[in-house]
């Protein structure tokens, strides 16, 4: 069913492949619109009419129109002054305030920020003022997005060549540039990218000295950082850099490679055997009689290191209000997947383990959303144990990928079940991966189409679950004991009261919450690292979705998953 929203454009960006654009309204509808049907800025105030679907990010609204609107918010000083200030009544400078301020406040009423817009015009006259000649104190104190702060530089009608301005767009240079994965940019690349991202550069001149002040970013060796980024890179650098020899030598000299050092990396393709050497590690710590810790930064990856196995985030004590683990007390902690890590958890863990850590990851796979990865910087400063590809009798194992084209959603669709089903009745291990969870090609979609194929005859057990099916749990339970983590992979063998039974691959039996279960015949490319199956279908739609394959850490990782073959379902 069609829906109608209408908000403010909080925030905007062109999707992978150019096909339209990502916006916020009011902070808090996600919506997709697409070229054909218009584009719009930050600031615009819309109604948009479309279906909801969602992502592997969240929901979100597919435009199938769009038309201009109009502020919710009265422009006059009166109605502004009620709208502001309340039943309080507006204090003796309320009347300055809305003449100085009055545009920006109304829009960050209209928008979502109302607590700020009230907070600005209950502030004082002395800020009220500083604001008014440099609106982008809201984006270096208050965190506001650049988007809607360089709107509301417009808005007072400012100059794109005032000194704020020209500082903010060089911060969310810094800021981007960490986000794409960059770790550090040089003076000359941040300026070129001012002036890039700039209307209209000519005439502008950039002055490095007063450009690329403390509050932009922070400078070594000729790179710039973002002050966040700066900090915790630093403070877990210098921790790094006290890698000294540390254990007694082992006789065999991949383990003796991995111990010889207080830090150390594993590495190697998909494949080499990253996971299985950690365990092996591990265990020849044990027979020392050392502490070991196990932790990998997906739930999916620790479960896969045995029952010891637990985040990253759980051993350090990660919650909503920080961390709660002080002293981390193992001899030796293991952390698998770092392709994922980030230097904020870098820091934490070298601030807190007081013995060994090994690192294993792969450079290819998957970043974390939206941050930057410590693991190539890492590579090149610590000792790494290299695995080579896995050997078969007949040489190094290749990544057997094969293209089935197909004509249309529904032909792709029956070949995926036709080649599913010829897995089953072989007994094979078999995988099906999307990129995105809604949609006719998408995960959920996907799992209903093949819980009717391969299951069909399963007892139902409530909450859309038969006997046999295969499942995912999608958060972490501590309700049970050992934990189950988001990630680990299970059967249905019956319904217990609310709940439903499940067999984890471990053979553990547990009963869960429905709702942190879900159907799990088709996964998420990223559900899927860390995790190797026999035969692998990666469903790769056209059009917008596709996009979502575009990356080539996403495809590295959808391409290696099968050990035998991996075939891509293209339509």
């Amino acid at each position: 069913m069609a829906e109608s929203v209408t908000g403010c454009v909080t925030l905007s960006s062109c999707n992978a492949r150019a096909t339209g654009m990502w916006i916020m309204l009011n902070r808090r509808r996600r919506v997709f619109l697409p070229s054909s049907v218009g584009t719009v800025a930050v600031g615009d105030v819309i109604t948009v009419t479309g279906w909801q679907e969602e992502d592997h990010e969240s929901a979100f609204v597919m435009a199938q129109s769009c038309a201009p609107s109009s502020l919710s918010i009265p422009g006059d000083v009166s109605g502004l002054s009620r709208a502001v200030y309340g039943r309080q009544g507006r204090p003796d400078h309320g009347l300055l305030v809305i003449e100085l301020l009055g545009p920006v406040l109304r829009w960050l009423l209209a928008a979502g920020w109302g607590a700020l817009a009230r907070e600005i015009a209950k502030g004082s006259l002395r800020t009220v003022r500083t604001m008014y000649q440099d609106v982008f104190m809201l984006y270096r104190r208050r965190g506001l997005p650049y988007q809607v702060t360089r709107y509301l530089h417009t808005l007072l009608g400012r100059q794109e060549e005032a000194l704020g301005h020209l500082q903010a767009v060089a911060a969310e240079v810094l800021l981007q540039a960490e986000a794409a994965g960059e770790s550090g940019l040089t003076t000359e690349l941040i300026l070129s990218r001012v002036m890039a991202s700039l209307k209209s550069p000519d005439g502008i001149l950039l002055e490095p000295s007063t450009l690329l002040v403390s509050s932009v970013g922070r400078c070594e060796d000729g790179y710039w950082f973002s002050p966040t980024l700066f900090f915790h890179r630093q403070r877990a650098l210098t921790l790094l850099r006290g890698n000294q020899f540390f254990l007694e030598q082992p006789d065999d000299p991949q383990i003796r490679s991995v111990l010889a050092h207080r830090f150390s990396i594993i590495t190697g393709p998909a494949g080499s055997g990253k996971t299985q050497m950690v365990l092996r590690v591990a265990e020849w710590c044990r027979a020392q009689g050392l502490g070991v810790a196990l932790t990998a930064l997906t739930g999916k990856a620790a479960s896969l290191l045995g029952p010891e196995g637990q985040t990253l985030h759980r051993l350090l004590g990660y919650g909503g209000g920080g961390y709660s683990v002080a002293v981390v007390t193992q001899d030796v902690v293991f952390v698998d997947e770092m392709s994922m890590l980030v230097w904020p958890i870098l820091s934490r863990l070298l601030s807190v383990c007081r013995g060994q850590i090994v690192f294993s990851g792969d450079p290819r796979q998957l970043p974390p959303v939206g941050s930057v990865s410590v693991i190539t910087e890492l590579l090149g400063c610590l000792p790494a144990l290299v695995l080579p590809p896995f050997l078969r009798e007949d040489g190094p194992e290749r990544v057997r990928v094969t293209t089935v084209k197909c004509g249309s959603f529904g032909h792709e669709q029956d070949s995926l079940v036709r080649r599913v089903l010829s897995c089953v009745q072989e007994g094979s291990e078999w995988q099906v991966l999307a990129p995105v969870h809604d949609g006719e090609l998408g995960v959920r979609r996907l799992n209903h189409l093949l819980q009717a194929a391969v299951n069909p005859e399963g007892v139902p057990v409530g909450a859309g679950f038969r006997v046999g099916d295969r499942v995912m749990v999608t958060k972490n339970c501590y309700t049970v004991t050992p934990p189950v983590y988001n990630g680990m992979v299970g059967m249905v063998v019956g319904p217990d009261g609310l709940g439903v039974r499940l067999r984890l691959e471990s053979g553990r039996v547990v009963t869960l919450d429905p709702t942190i279960v879900e159907l799990a015949y088709c996964l998420t490319v990223y559900r899927a690292q860390g995790s190797r199956y026999d035969y692998v279908f990666v469903v790769m739609p056209t059009g917008i979705r596709a996009g979502y394959l575009e990356d080539p850490r996403v495809q590295e990782v959808a391409r290696t998953r099968g050990r035998e073959q991996t075939y891509l379902l293209v339509c």
